[in-house]
């Protein structure tokens, strides 16, 4: 993945670029379709339609008859909710603007760069906003604060979380702001130790933040809609997606917590964790964790292939457990 950080000309790397909502609310609900489809011709090629099985099913109670659509009726519940939102985020997808002016649009009481009081400081020059095609602007800043955190909590409604876990100093943060008519304001608060991360309400903007923490930090992230990645990271972890994916390596921590609406998760451990719970509605999840333990695990699936090859015991202390309505799960050893 392209590293802002590592950027000279401080204009962000492309996949910071708001989702792109309808085109995955499509393959979601085409995918769906396929397993469903799949699965009833499935059915029909085990003789389960045959006049003997329709008798025995119409005479069942009616939650037992309704018990096998649950699952992936569910599961398309949540997309076509989501797709709600998803169409009402629209507009944040370049679609006309103040296209010839070469001037960023008027940024109202938010004003010109994205700010942070004195926690994090600002390192180099003030951003100049870049636009890009469709009249969506661009602006990229970096901050730094020398004192270590315990913990950090970020809020998203839209654009991308990466988190990296880093040595014993302080917290580096590069912000970068999409939007199209008034960019908001970056908001943050130190309280016991934790940094949160957020920003001001708006109707066409998102945010990306790529955050270097300490490796024993505890991390909360809540996200809107966007991908969410950790890595190197030894404190315990907890991660809720809308819609987006997740993906994670090289945890070491003993607890961790994913969850994911619509979209997939993909983590790994490099020791085994004490705690580990995966879990979504639409979207496939792997897990991969060391074979130098034994682990209590509790997987499901509503639709799709269940595969587990971990070292199992029922009294074992690691736990992890793995469900999704419409997706495979996979829980291995890397």
């Amino acid at each position: 993945m392209d590293d802002p950080m590592s950027r000279q000309n401080g204009q962000p790397p492309r996949d910071h670029e708001l989702p792109r909502h309808e085109q995955h609310r499509r393959a979601l609900l085409a995918t769906i379709e396929a397993e469903f489809t799949s699965q009833h011709h499935r059915a029909d090629r085990a003789g389960l339609a045959d006049q003997a099985d329709r008798a025995d099913w119409a005479h069942r109670p009616v939650p037992s008859r309704l018990r096998g659509w649950a699952a992936p009726l569910a599961a398309a519940a949540a997309v076509l909710a989501i797709a709600g939102a998803v169409l009402g985020a629209r507009a944040l997808l370049p679609q006309g603007g103040q296209p010839g002016t070469g001037r960023p649009p008027v940024t109202g009481s938010a004003g010109t760069t994205p700010s942070l009081s004195t926690a994090l400081t600002p390192v180099g020059a003030t951003p100049t906003p870049v636009q890009e095609s469709g009249g969506q602007w661009l602006v990229t800043r970096k901050y730094q604060m020398n004192a270590p955190v315990s913990g950090l909590v970020v809020n998203d409604p839209v654009g991308a979380v990466l988190v990296s876990g880093g040595g014993s100093g302080g917290v580096s943060v590069t912000a970068t702001v999409s939007y199209r008519s008034a960019q908001p304001s970056i908001t943050q608060r130190v309280s016991g130790g934790t940094l949160s991360l957020a920003y001001s309400s708006c109707t066409d903007c998102g945010v990306s933040f790529q955050v270097t923490v300490p490796r024993g930090a505890s991390i909360t992230i809540n996200e809107g809609t966007g991908h969410v990645g950790l890595t190197g990271l030894a404190g315990g972890v907890d991660v809720a997606v809308h819609a987006g994916s997740v993906t994670a390596t090289g945890l070491t921590g003993a607890e961790a917590r994913f969850s994911d609406d619509v979209g997939g998760i993909n983590v790994s451990f490099s020791a085994p964790p004490r705690q580990l719970t995966a879990q979504a509605q639409t979207g496939a999840i792997i897990v991969d964790v060391p074979s130098s333990a034994d682990y209590r695990v509790s997987a499901n699936t509503g639709m799709g292939a269940l595969t587990v090859t971990v070292p199992q015991s029922s009294s074992a202390t690691h736990v992890v457990t793995a469900t999704t309505n419409i997706g495979a799960v996979t829980v291995g050893t890397g």
